[in-house]
Formats: structure tokens, C-alpha cells, sequence
């Protein structure tokens, strides 16, 4: 392998012609968007957002087991994956201010290093204040690396191959989800503690975004008194609709990792393994829908269209979950809340990404990180206050006939625009 650096180009060989990767004055271009150590760098940066809770939520009841006589754990317990939100939500727009103003790839490394140290300090911590603050911390780390990596997709990618990418990424965003619940869940037989050990993947990823990733060229800011051109607007109110749209979205979606497990509990399922089983259904179905099917639906469909049959798919798929008992019809019903989240997630994310002013984009997209790790952060809140007062499984209906209202929404807005794409 030989290697070559240089202040303008970066490239490597391995038995072929070596790569040229621009550093920092090369606009990126269609033939940087072909290079796989870029992609899969995206890639991974990608699934540490979802590593975040996914990997410790099957052993949430024996972490509530473990902390029994702590004032509050009902809400305490399910706080662990929820904390990291609020400080996601919170550092979000600061991590765009700074990627927009002084760049990408430096916040990235600071925040991957972060999140393998905050990550695995669950292992040696013994008090639930200590576990809270060290989830906090993760939260931070997780703002920096989702809005570089989102952002960073947005720079490298435009036009047919934005959509496939987009569509892969999110894909791929959740076969991590199967990967973390089913390995929190296998860990976690073994000790609660265990695992926070499945932090440490963060130092593999480490080493590829040193090496791999590109700083983009820098956005000029328009000087003072110049006029801006129409694209460099921000569309504040398409904005705070699909910001939204988003926190609902993201309420809804996130009683499954901090509800279900103990749904599944009172049923008898205490096994955690096969509580991460059920948990990692919605992502694998997700991951396959992202990644074969979103990009044929937005060649065909309108945005619109795609919002419509996507939360629509959710709500039945809470509606049945209502009505349901049974590891095997529970399942059943979570495939179409994964297909619904296959299609709903990269259609916002590339909705956003497309209409955010290239000098903007960190900011915008630190923006809609926000709005979905609000909608993490305030879920348990909202539905352990709501299953108090009328049940777990009555609060799954509710929130499913709330995604039915933005399903018939968004029905309504594509027979105005149009079922089948236009732009």
C-alpha cells in the first residue's frame, strides 16, 4: 500500500492506479461520489447515531432491576436512551453553525473520539446519576458526528445518485439498528453493563474518517449589502413543516425501543435476547425498504405521495400493535411501521438536503437533527404519561391515529400537487 500526502491531494494504491482525494480546493464531483472509502466512512458515521440507544435498549429492564430503589426509575430508566437526545437536540444547531463556519472534518474526529469514550464509561459507572451524565456526553458527541456526516453527504452528492445515497445511507442506518439491538441483546444476558461495551466500535471508525474524509471547499459569505440569489434563502416555512413533521415522526417511532421491551415483558418475554429480536424487526425491514425500493419510489412519486403512503403504513401498523398480543403478530405488526420508516426518513432527509442553500446546510440539517431528537427525547415523557392514564397499549392507538392525521395531510397535499413526481 503505498500512501501520498500533499497539501492539496490525499490518494492511496492497493494493487491500482492510486486515488486522488481532494483535501480542500477541488469541489466535490460526480467522480468523488464512485469512491467506496468515502461512502462507506458515510456509511458507518451514519449507524452511530442509531448504536446510540439501540444497543442498550434490550437491557433496559435489567438495568431497572438493577437501580430498583432509585426514587423515579420508571422514568429514570428510560431516560438512558433519551438524555443523549435532549443533548443532540440542544448541540444540533451549534454543530451547524460550526461545520458551516469553519468546516467538517474536524468536528467529525473530535466528535467520534468523544463518543467512544462517553460510550463505554457505562461500563465502569454504578450510580444512575453517573449513567445519565455520561449518555449526555454521548449526546454531544452523536450532534457533532450526524450533522458532519449528514451534511457531508449533502457536499459530496447531487441529482439521481443524492437519492440512491440517500436512500442507502438511511438504509444502512438501520441494518445497524439490527446489529446493535441484537448484539445489546445477546451482551446483555451476560451482565447489564456489557452492552456499553459495543462503544469501542467507535475507535474502528476512528481511523477512517482521518484518513478518508474530505474537507469541502468553503462557502463564501455574501459580503455585506450584496443581494442574495433565490437559492441562497433559507424556506423558513418549508422548514419548520418538515421540522414538524419530523418531531411527530420521531415520538411515535421511539415508543418502540423505550416502551416495548417492557410490553413484551408483562407478556412473559423476559429473555433479552429475544426482545432485541423484535426490536431489530422495524430496522431490518426499514434498512430493506431504504435501500430498494426508496429510490424507485421518488423517481415515481411526489413527495407528497411518499409521506402519504409512509404514515399511513405507520398508523396501521400502531393500530394493529394495539390490538395484538403474541411475539409473532407483534412482529407482524411492526414491518409496516420499518417499511413506513424506510421510505419516511430518507424522503425528509433529502427533501431538507435539497432545498438548503449550500452555504446553510450545516445549519439547516443541525436543524432537523434537532426536531428528531426532540421528538426521541419528549416520547417517553409523553407516552408513559399517556399509558398511566389509559394504558401502553391504548397510548400505541393514539399515537397511531396521530400519524394517520399527517397521512391524510399529506394525502390531501399530493392530490393538489400530484401523486406522481413533477420536480
Amino acid at each position: 500500500m503505498r500512501w501520498s500526502l500533499s497539501g492539496r491531494t490525499m490518494g492511496y494504491r492497493l494493487g491500482v492506479p492510486a486515488l486522488e482525494f481532494p483535501m480542500t480546493t477541488a469541489a466535490p464531483t460526480g467522480d468523488l461520489d464512485q469512491r467506496w472509502p468515502v461512502k462507506i466512512t458515510l456509511l458507518l458515521t451514519g449507524t452511530m447515531t442509531i448504536m446510540s440507544g439501540a444497543t442498550i435498549s434490550p437491557a433496559l429492564p435489567a438495568l431497572h432491576e438493577h437501580f430498583r430503589d432509585t426514587p423515579g426509575i420508571e422514568y429514570l430508566v428510560r431516560m438512558l436512551i433519551t438524555v443523549p437526545s435532549i443533548a443532540i437536540a440542544l448541540c444540533s444547531p451549534i454543530a451547524g453553525w460550526i461545520v458551516d463556519t469553519f468546516g467538517r472534518k474536524r468536528l467529525m474526529i473530535v466528535g467520534i473520539t468523544a463518543y467512544g469514550f462517553a460510550g463505554t464509561s457505562g461500563v465502569f459507572l454504578d450510580s444512575m446519576t453517573g449513567l445519565l451524565i455520561s449518555r449526555g456526553l454521548l449526546g454531544v458527541s452523536v450532534a457533532c458526528v450526524m450533522t458532519c456526516s449528514t451534511t457531508l453527504a449533502g457536499d459530496y452528492f447531487t441529482g439521481r445518485p443524492r437519492e440512491r445515497f440517500t436512500g442507502m445511507r438511511q438504509g444502512f442506518i438501520q441494518f445497524g439498528g439490527v446489529v446493535f439491538v441484537l448484539l445489546g441483546g445477546l451482551v446483555a444476558t451476560i451482565d447489564w453493563r456489557a452492552p456499553f461495551l459495543v462503544y469501542l466500535l467507535a475507535f474502528g471508525i476512528l481511523p477512517m474518517a482521518i484518513f478518508f474524509i474530505i474537507e469541502p471547499p468553503k462557502i463564501p459569505r455574501p459580503k455585506p449589502g450584496q443581494a442574495l440569489a433565490p437559492g441562497d434563502r433559507a424556506p423558513i416555512a418549508l422548514m419548520a413543516l418538515l421540522y414538524s413533521v419530523e418531531f411527530v415522526q420521531s415520538a411515535a417511532f421511539y415508543m418502540i425501543p423505550t416502551q416495548l421491551p417492557f410490553y413484551l415483558h408483562e407478556l412473559g418475554v423476559v429473555n433479552p435476547t429475544l426482545a432485541g429480536i423484535a426490536l431489530a424487526v422495524p430496522s431490518l425491514v426499514s434498512a430493506l425498504m431504504s435501500i430498494l425500493v426508496f429510490a424507485t419510489l421518488r423517481r415515481r412519486l411526489s413527495r407528497e405521495a411518499i409521506f402519504a403512503l409512509g404514515f399511513g403504513s405507520f398508523a396501521f401498523g400502531y393500530v394493529v400493535l394495539s390490538q395484538v398480543s403474541g411475539l409473532s403478530n407483534i412482529m407482524l405488526s411492526l414491518v409496516f411501521v420499518g417499511a413506513a420508516l424506510g421510505v419516511i426518513w430518507p424522503n425528509i432527509s433529502l427533501w431538507v438536503i435539497d432545498r438548503a442553500p449550500p452555504r446553510l446546510r450545516g445549519r439547516i440539517l443541525g436543524g432537523l437533527t434537532m426536531a428528531v431528537f426532540l421528538g426521541h427525547f419528549s416520547s417517553p415523557l409523553i407516552s408513559q404519561t399517556l399509558a398511566n392514564e389509559i394504558g401502553l397499549l391504548h397510548t400505541f392507538a393514539v399515537m397511531g391515529g396521530a400519524v394517520a392525521v399527517m397521512s391524510l395531510g399529506f394525502v390531501a397535499a399530493a392530490t393538489r400537487r400530484g401523486f406522481l413526481r413533477a420536480y
